[in-house]
């Protein structure tokens, strides 16, 4: 895996909320993903979940 660290500029606000808007649902849905793994759910359950 290769990992690159930028700062992100963007030309107005309006794209820096939706990227914003972005990251916290991603972040989210991996809190989210992770705390069903604990109580057991399945794999191919949970991606069947999230995908929505």
């Amino acid at each position: 895996m290769i990992t690159i660290q930028a700062k992100l500029t963007f030309p107005s606000k309006e794209d820096e909320q939706i990227v914003l808007d972005l990251m916290r649902r991603w972040s989210s849905c991996m809190r989210y993903a992770y705390n069903r793994l604990l109580e057991g759910w399945g794999r191919n359950t949970l991606k069947r979940e999230l995908q929505g």
